[in-house]
């Protein structure tokens, strides 16, 4: 049973209610606490939710996989102080699945390339189909003239914006300079990469998944 408590069909019990009716009503509430409100349905425009409610869960079922929506699984909600006001509201908690790959995947290895614009890396046989992001370690070397624009980028697929790029630089020429870093993935586990190189038939890439995020 879900959705049952301090609604409008189901509110809490008040004097006046006999027996019966209470421990209906009680049971319901637990039930509610025990499921956390799982459903498609925002339980706060039922009533009047302000601080009695604070703390409360509400597991959203709207993008819950196999039910519509963008099948990444249900997003956790929780009843907070939004303003100093106060004002009231739902704020969603974001947990995360981390699954790692054992052994890891290697994703793409290129050598002696020129610089490369924004290219599509499919991951899809690497991840999962609830991905939100992917943990990497990327490895890059460079034979040629080393300065602060010798780099690869990666960055999810679709975005535009430079301060959603990442980069790594080549330190040392023909030294390979490895990191990890965390890039998100659009719905069909697509993240794309670049090369800024500094001269042509120079640069090497490897890029290995580690492992992947999912919503909780």
């Amino acid at each position: 049973m879900v959705q049952l408590w301090h609604t409008s069909a189901l509110e809490k019990p008040v004097a006046g209610d006999n027996v019966s009716d209470w421990l209906s009503e009680l049971l319901d509430g637990i039930d509610t606490g025990i499921t956390h409100y799982y459903g498609t349905a925002d339980p706060s425009s039922f009533a009047s939710w302000a601080a009695d409610e604070l703390g409360s869960l509400w597991f959203d079922s709207n993008t819950a996989i196999g039910a519509g929506g963008d099948e990444l699984g249900i997003v956790v909600k929780r009843w907070e102080v939004l303003t100093d006001a106060p004002t009231y509201g739902w704020r969603t908690l974001g947990a995360r699945l981390y699954t790692a790959l054992e052994p890891n995947v290697n994703a793409l290895t290129l050598a002696n390339q020129s610089t490369t614009a924004f290219t599509d890396l499919d991951l899809t046989g690497d991840t999962s189909a609830q991905a939100v992001a992917v943990l990497l370690m990327v490895e890059v070397e460079d034979s040629g003239t080393i300065d602060n624009a010798v780099y690869a980028e990666l960055r999810k697929n679709g975005t535009t914006t430079d301060a959603q790029e990442r980069r790594v630089h080549v330190q040392v020429t023909d030294i390979p300079n490895t990191c990890m870093m965390l890039v998100e993935c659009d719905a069909a586990q697509t993240i794309e990469w670049a090369i800024n190189a500094s001269a042509a038939t120079t640069f090497d890439l490897r890029i290995d998944v580690l492992g992947y995020y999912e919503r909780a």
